[in-house]
């Protein structure tokens, strides 16, 4: 009789495993929350409070200003309007949300790879300490983690098995496309690399890869044109979208950040509010002003914009590298994890020739590039989403390393 390798012992024990599984991220996400003091109400935490209970009241302003940042408070509203106990309410939502992030990302991995690596990054990412240490506060982090974790599943189920000729699993993909897209601004750069892989896959299931490549690569170049015609032309949609804070903003920080540097933040802080205290009474005004002067500098200097941009890309990834106060351990902690990570990437995707793994290491140097356009991230809060996608690539590229196992079909 054939002896069995330990990956097919681990399988043959797949109920318990899971088990095991959310057990660990149970109690690690109750420990946390306890050691930490959840939930934890600070920065942006009263903002949100503050758009949720506007909206259980039937007050849906924050859609106007800030309509990328809303399903969180969506989903703390339905406690202001049964008038719960606030506490109690916020727990159990973020570790509703927490424990299905995990739940979803171990379903995601399923789709492209094998069992044990897939119950593998579940469990990295249960224990992840980013993950971990943003589980109490009350910010859209925990809530964007589920709703990315979503799309990713929904993603991976089509990408599997495209040829399906259901509606059922687009109309999923589309729906929790939608849900993302008001979580938080940054999912556009997953939605970006999503959204036409998935397309491509249906049509080329249908039509034949060579089709299916001319038909997407058209559709992005006319987007693409599209949009730059868009830009480039004044109309009064042009001067909304440039008015919005959040375009606004960010399209002034690029052109002054280059880091995550706190020492470098705070002048830049002081100019923004400086900017702003100008045009109190008119705040319209100020984006407006800030969108002129960020549209001069990179006239003027786009090749120290690109230097801009790429070193605020490598902060992105090595805080360690520029954020200051970090102590030298901690430092040390960061850049072992972080290259750790990208190795394990980096064998998933020499191992796999499927589309999955190229599609998921995409979205995650989307995530990268968007986000660090203009973000402070001096505590390495924003990459998180990033890991989280990448864990599943890791864990199949380490796994696979030492094991025999194959990916599913289609993968």
């Amino acid at each position: 009789m054939e002896r069995q390798s330990w990956l097919e012992r681990l399988d043959s024990h797949r109920r318990l495993m899971e088990a095991a599984l959310f057990a660990l991220a149970l109690a690690l996400r109750l420990i946390v929350w306890k050691m930490l003091g959840g939930p934890i109400i600070r920065g942006d935490a009263r903002s949100y409070l503050n758009w949720a209970e506007g909206m259980a009241g039937g007050d849906f302003a924050g859609f106007r200003d800030y309509p990328l940042h809303q399903l969180y408070p969506l989903l703390i509203a339905p406690g202001f309007l049964m008038k719960a106990p606030l506490g109690p309410y916020l727990f159990v939502l973020q570790l509703a949300l927490s424990m299905g992030t995990v739940a979803l990302l171990y379903d995601a991995a399923r789709q492209f790879t094998f069992f044990p690596a897939a119950i593998a990054a579940a469990a990295v990412a249960a224990a992840w300490p980013s993950f971990l240490l943003w589980f109490p506060y009350i910010l859209s982090e925990t809530s964007f983690f589920f709703f990315l974790s979503l799309f990713l599943a929904c993603l991976t189920r089509l990408l599997a098995r495209p040829e399906e000729r259901r509606a059922a699993p687009v109309i999923r993909l589309l729906l929790s496309a939608a849900l993302l897209l008001i979580a938080r601004p940054v999912s556009i750069a997953v939605l970006a690399v999503g959204i036409p892989a998935a397309a491509y896959a249906v049509v080329a299931a249908r039509f034949g890869r060579r089709r299916a490549g001319v038909i997407t690569w058209a559709a992005l170049a006319g987007a693409l044109v599209a949009l730059v015609v868009f830009f480039s032309m004044d109309t009064p949609l042009r001067r909304g979208v440039l008015r919005n804070p959040t375009v606004a903003q960010s399209l002034w920080l690029s052109t002054r950040l280059s880091s995550s540097s706190l020492t470098e933040w705070l002048p830049i802080s002081a100019e923004s509010r400086e900017i702003s205290d100008r045009f109190s009474s008119h705040l319209e005004l100020a984006w407006d002003y800030k969108v002129h002067q960020a549209g001069d500098f990179i006239r003027v200097r786009p090749g120290r914009y690109v230097v801009l941009a790429a070193r605020r890309f490598a902060s992105y990834w090595l805080p360690g590298l520029f954020s200051d106060g970090w102590s030298a351990k901690h430092r040390i902690f960061d850049m072992l994890l972080i290259s750790v990570l990208m190795l394990g990437t980096v064998l998933s995707l020499v191992r796999h020739r499927g589309l999955t793994p190229l599609v998921l290491f995409l979205a995650a140097l989307s995530l990268g590039i968007l986000t660090s356009f203009s973000q402070i991230d001096s505590d390495g809060r924003y990459r998180v989403p990033a890991e989280l996608v990448c864990i599943l690539l890791a864990a199949d590229g380490y796994v696979g390393l030492v094991g025999r196992g194959e990916p599913p079909e289609g993968s």
